[in-house]
């Protein structure tokens, strides 16, 4: 589904100008301060010179200029009034100025067209635009009057569909112009035409070409502008627009927030603000903000009908995005009245043929294809592609995407044959327009149009899909698999074209379901078929949709230490991440705050943000020009294979890969024997049962928790046959199973409701889990020598120091206590790191280094050399922050100039080769899951910063509890047994103990790494 409508706001309200002129001249000064856009300078200026010249008997050339370019400075500033009163001054001037030459009328004219296309008055632009035409005709003509008449002549092309039109018109301009004098005049041609020819490219669907004028237009306006120019705020837009149709929607509100920022701060800008706020809302929706993107449509819409005409067009654009609000928030009937007034609006407007209607109809179509209207789609559909066909032909993207669309529809209706028609059309166009055939290897690269091709890959493998269960066919079930991979290669290509992990992040989520339906259709050919090659398939596809953003953050840390960069190199890219990360924790610790006086703050940190991502970009291509297999290394990601991933596996372990598909669950199970692979269930009942079995322990319900225990362990486990000689489980969840430590699981009806006497998963197997297999392939093949050495931290012992101060307003921080037993679990674990257990530990004894109550500030952490240390344990405070999860931080000494906080950034930025970090504090192990990447919290920190396993907590556990667990944990552990079978060994021995027996006091604490 698309958010259709985007603003596309071209920078035809500032078309520059005049007739050339010498330095001598008295308009020189004022001209210049228009052409920089000191528009209230310009403006003091321009009335000076009107009252010098125009009170003169007989007035001349100069008065007229001066209304003329009076005219157009307040049509730049949508004061439509006063430009009027202006234009028609000059009109009068002119009629009666015996002097004036047919050049002055032709720009005269050429603006009051401008003027009318800004009003919305198309019959009227019309009119002026041929007048000016005819000007032209009859005169020597100067290049002022040649430049102003094409550029307004090709944004009335662009406003009426013509888009290859109006880009011949600007090209004219761009032509002549690069080859004069670089004058002010001159460069404010240039940008506008580079700009304007930008925007005629992006709408004709020429994204690459439409980027390159973009460029272009930017360094012109960086470079002879001030920062704050309403032209740079036009240019942002019309990159956040394109990015918008590639798919990277955090760039895009991106460059949306910087343009709404530069127009915000004028109030003569407040429509084109309004139609800013549209897109960043649009971008906001896009990545699923629901509430935020409704915030803005709303506010926008607030501003937009303060409009004098009420069925403007802009109205229109904000009308269809608050109808796909309303549909994605289950409000059809207020979604079918917006959609209504939008359609109706533009209509009336641009009249029944107009391109801006088209996504308008595919929209609504689509809207009224999930509420199930079984005519209104088609007919939608079908107008579209009427007036794509009439303006474009069959070679813009609103031709596939309008089959696409339709494709869709006819596929759930069960009408196959039409359905294929559309697809396969939408599909060949697409192929067409990029170059590329299914039958060789795709060049990516190529691709103009990769979210495009996501689209219609995806949708011709759900439909291939739906053909195998109504006919059996085994030749649709092949296609449909083909299909998807198809779509999953080009995912894989867009995480190179996306720069942030945000934007990652949500190219994963918006795909989850292209992975399920692809592993779900391999596994229908396995059943089929019986070919392991299918298991390694849905392997393959869980993978590529797993922890990919996991992978890319262990390469950097890889890099990071290691000497594969030039020492500049890994000096600018430690600046540039630095400075990310840290902007990033400001704007979201400001924006908890909900002040009203740090939304200033907000805006310049966000500005700041946004640059230092620009220079992420540029970095990266140096990166790639520097060392492209490198580049390419770092950035691309192919799977561990099914052969690779069982040299990983212990001889007694077994694989459990949980991978969700469209509905269900199904499981890949991997040891030294083979792979297997099964069908599991409905996720939706899966996820209710993990909710239950955490609320009765959270409670202490026995029955409750017996009952889902049970339930769980008969879907998730009980269906896989297990060798006899497994006596490890290596988990890789997925949604919801991040939330649901497998130990705790009955395999069996318990004898009574005692828990020390109940049949738990934990007595038959060690468990340990990981991301995916690729993040677990990559942590142990690039895993360093280890070291004994062990770093503990215990900052509150005895009192929670000063930090308390700090911490007492802090919603997440305010029920705090000392943590007394902290002192004995670290004073234990040390004594057993100073037992000597052989001659290396005589030879090479043990470094034991602690940090208690205020010695365990961050600045001695931060200063303290971590790399030396194999063994790091946190015994404090933490927290997690479900509304914004890079806000979660563990608790260490609070001091005078910081508040003790070691949050998500600080982690990412620690530089580790610690075989084992414990995190011995409260719901350590909890975050965000994301869908496809899962849990984002302390774990994928400390992965990413260089740890190989960790420790970490599901829920708040009692300090006495975790005490026993961890010192038992240590003491099996210096005994020699493994990470995972040492905490196996001290969970039972708490299990033993009627007091302790509770899974709240044992299953929190889960092993994750190698």
């Amino acid at each position: 589904m698309y958010i259709t409508g985007l603003l596309i706001i071209s920078f035809i309200s500032s078309v520059t100008i005049t007739v050339q002129v010498e330095e001598e001249d008295p308009l020189f000064e004022a001209k210049e301060l228009y052409y920089i856009q000191e528009f209230e300078q310009a403006i003091e200026r321009f009335k000076d010179l009107e009252r010098e010249f125009c009170d003169q008997p007989a007035p001349g050339a100069y008065c007229i200029y001066a209304k003329i370019y009076l005219g157009r400075i307040y049509t730049t500033l949508n004061r439509h009034r006063y430009a009027e009163e202006y234009f028609t001054g000059a009109q009068r001037a002119a009629d009666l100025y015996r002097g004036a030459d047919p050049n002055l009328f032709a720009q005269l004219n050429s603006y009051r067209t401008q003027l009318s296309l800004d009003r919305g008055n198309r019959l009227e632009a019309e009119r002026w635009l041929a007048r000016a035409e005819s000007a032209l005709r009859s005169a020597d003509t100067s290049l002022a009057s040649v430049f102003s008449y094409h550029l307004v002549a090709g944004n009335h092309q662009h406003y009426t569909g013509n888009y290859r039109e109006a880009i011949d018109h600007f090209e004219q301009i761009l032509n002549r112009a690069s080859d004069m004098e670089r004058s002010t005049q001159t460069i404010s041609y240039l940008i506008q035409a580079q700009h304007n020819t930008g925007i005629s490219y992006s709408q004709a669907g020429e994204i690459n070409r439409a980027l390159y004028h973009f460029e272009l237009s930017r360094k012109l306006t960086e470079e002879f502008l001030t920062p704050e120019s309403i032209a740079l705020g036009f240019i942002y837009n019309g990159f956040g627009s394109l990015y918008y149709q590639k798919g990277d929607y955090n760039r895009a509100g991106s460059y949306f927030f910087m343009a709404s920022s530069i127009f915000s701060k004028n109030s003569d800008f407040e429509q084109i603000s309004a139609g800013i706020l549209n897109n960043a809302a649009a971008a906001y929706l896009k990545t699923g903000n629901y509430e935020r993107a409704g915030d803005l449509f709303d506010r926008a819409l607030e501003i937009q009908t303060t409009i004098p005409e009420k069925n403007h067009p802009e109205i229109a654009v904000t009308y269809q995005n608050l109808a796909l609000v309303e549909w994605l928030s289950g409000r059809e009937r207020e979604a079918d009245r917006y959609y209504e007034a939008s359609i109706r609006i533009r209509r009336d407007h641009y009249g029944p043929d107009h391109p801006m209607l088209i996504e308008s109809y595919r929209q609504a179509g689509e809207f009224y294809a999930e509420i199930g209207d079984r005519n209104r789609p088609s007919e939608l559909f079908e107008e579209a592609l009427r007036i794509t066909e009439h303006n474009f032909g069959k070679k813009h993207p609103h031709y596939w995407r309008i089959h696409m669309s339709a494709g869709r529809y006819h596929a759930e209706m069960g009408f196959f044959d039409r359905a294929g028609d559309h697809l396969y059309k939408a599909r060949d166009q697409l192929m067409d327009n990029s170059g590329f055939s299914l039958v060789s290897e795709i060049d990516f690269l190529r691709v103009s149009y990769p979210v495009d091709l996501v689209a219609v890959a995806k949708s011709l493998g759900v439909y291939k899909m739906k053909r195998y269960d109504s006919e059996g066919s085994m030749h649709h079930l092949m296609e449909s698999v083909f299909y998807f991979d198809l779509a999953i290669q080009a995912v894989d290509h867009l995480h190179l074209e996306y720069e942030t992990e945000a934007a990652r992040l949500h190219l994963q989520e918006r795909n989850r379901d292209l992975y399920g339906r692809a592993v779900e259709t391999a596994y229908t050919l396995y059943q089929a078929t019986g070919e392991t090659v299918w298991i390694d398939k849905m392997l393959e596809f869980s993978e590529k949709g797993r922890s990919r953003i996991a992978l890319e953050l262990m390469k950097e840390t890889i890099i990071r230490q290691s000497a594969a960069l030039p020492e500049e190199l890994r000096k600018e890219e430690r600046r540039i991440t630095g400075l990310v990360r840290n902007l990033t924790r400001e704007i979201e610790s400001l924006e908890i705050s909900g002040l009203h006086e740090d939304e200033e703050q907000i805006f310049e940190k966000k500005e700041a943000l946004f640059n230092a991502k620009r220079e992420w970009q540029i970095f990266s291509g140096r990166l790639r020009q520097h060392d492209p297999e490198f580049h390419s290394w770092r950035f691309e990601s192919d799977p561990v294979s099914r052969p690779v991933l069982s040299t990983l596996l212990d001889v007694d372990e077994l694989m459990i890969s949980y991978i969700s598909g469209h509905r269900d669950l199904f499981a890949v199970t991997v040891d030294h024997q083979g792979a297997r692979a099964f069908k599991l269930g409905e996720m939706e009942a899966i996820a209710a049962h993990i909710k239950i079995i955490r609320k009765a322990i959270e409670a202490d319900s026995p029955s409750d928790f017996i009952s889902s225990s049970k339930w769980l362990y008969k879907r998730l486990l009980d269906p896989l046959p297990v060798n006899p000689e497994v006596s490890s489980l290596l988990i890789l969840a997925d949604q919801e199973l991040h939330y649901l430590p497998f130990e705790l699981l009955l395999t069996g009806s318990p004898a009574g409701t005692r828990f020390h006497e109940m049949p738990f998963l934990l007595r038959d197997y060690s468990v340990r889990y990981s991301p995916s297999a690729s993040v677990l392939s990559l942590n142990k093949t690039n895993r360093k020598p280890e070291t004994d050495h062990i770093l503990l931290v215990s900052p509150f012992e005895q009192s929670m120091g000063s930090g308390a101060f700090l911490y007492g307003d802090d919603p997440y921080l305010s029920e705090l206590l000392p943590l007394s037993l902290t002192g004995y679990e670290t004073d234990t674990i040390a004594d057993l790191f100073l037992k000597r257990r052989s001659l290396r530990d005589h030879l090479v004894p043990q470094q034991i280094k602690r940090f208690r109550n205020d010695q365990a500030a961050i600045g001695a952490l931060l200063s303290e050399d971590l790399l030396k240390y194999g063994y790091i344990h946190l015994a404090t405070h933490a927290f997690v922050n479900p509304d914004h999860p890079s806000y979660a931080g563990i608790l260490l000494w609070g001091g005078e100039y910081d508040d003790g906080i070691l949050y998500l950034a600080d982690i990412y930025k620690l530089n580790l080769n610690a075989s084992l970090v414990v995190l011995s504090a409260c719901e350590t192990g909890l975050g965000k899951v994301y869908p496809g990447e899962g849990m984002v919290g302390f774990t994928r920190a400390f992965l990413h910063a260089g740890a190989s396993s960790l420790l970490v907590s599901s829920w708040k556990v009692n300090d006495q509890s975790a005490a026993r667990l961890m010192t038992g944990f240590y003491r099996f552990m210096r005994e020699g047994n493994s990470y995972a079978e040492s905490l196996r060994m001290a969970k039972l021995e708490l299990i033993s103990h009627p007091l302790y027996a509770s899974p709240r006091n044992w299953a929190a604490f889960q092993l994750h790494g190698i």
